[in-house]
């Protein structure tokens, strides 16, 4: 994971960087170039300017300045409406920056925008030309049974990266810095016991080596379509234009 030069992170909202904050401050303390992209502030409850600085200063535990961090500011409940915005922004930062490695969300149907950031990701490595790129699980499963901190069951051949005793406490820093989604994670918490020992334990990384069929379930129970908002995966089908 550390055999890149220039890495750009692409996540969906602020919290996101959870997941992969250990790999972040490693690539810092050996001298890579980073470049973290957030499509949302987070806004959905009203407060994106909080979540923009609980990122911030996540991501300062992990030796990010302000000056590597780029809110493109979608709005969180209609990121599925604006993906031709998003992807045009988020190309050309990343084609800016010439990055050669990005790491994103997986395909994984827990969460809408999720699934579409990993669509964006891949539309990013293909119109740049990026030579690696790797996800990152996040959650699947309905609400109330959210499995989170680890792959789905189809993803099979994939790095796990152990942390340290201080990059589990990384970890825990990370996690008080967003405050304002800790009924969020006290619910990922609930539904599977062991989510802060895996969260805490290691990181763990898809690298995608054929393209992603976004026309197919990420699984045969998608997790989003029993959210109370409504969406189903024809939803997404439709938004991305399959």
């Amino acid at each position: 994971m550390n055999a890149y030069d220039r890495y750009c992170f692409f996540f969906a909202h602020p919290d996101d960087e959870i997941y992969s904050c250990a790999l972040i401050r490693r690539l810092v303390h050996t001298g890579k170039r980073l470049l973290i992209l957030y499509a949302t502030s987070g806004d959905g409850a009203g407060f994106p300017e909080k979540r923009e600085q609980e990122a911030r200063d996540s991501l300062a535990h992990c030796g990010i300045t302000d000056k590597d961090i780029r809110f493109l500011r979608i709005p969180e409940h209609h990121v599925l409406s604006h993906l031709k915005q998003l992807i045009s922004l988020a190309v050309q930062l990343s084609r800016d920056f010439q990055a050669d490695c990005l790491i994103g969300h997986d395909y994984e149907g827990g969460h809408e925008a999720h699934d579409a950031l990993c669509y964006c990701s891949s539309e990013l490595v293909k119109k740049n030309n990026i030579p690696h790129f790797y996800t990152f699980p996040l959650y699947h499963g309905k609400p109330q049974e959210r499995q989170g901190a680890r792959f789905k069951a189809s993803r099979t051949d994939f790095l796990s990266v152990p942390l340290s005793d201080e990059e589990a406490q990384l970890k825990r820093d990370v996690l008080a810095t967003h405050a304002s989604q800790f009924r969020h994670f006290e619910g990922l918490q609930r539904s599977a016991p062991d989510y802060m020992e895996l969260l805490c334990n290691r990181e763990v990384f898809y690298k995608v080596q054929q393209p992603i069929d976004f026309s197919k379930r990420p699984m045969e129970e998608v997790g989003y379509e029993f959210h109370r908002n409504g969406f189903t995966f024809q939803d997404f089908q439709a938004a991305i234009h399959l």
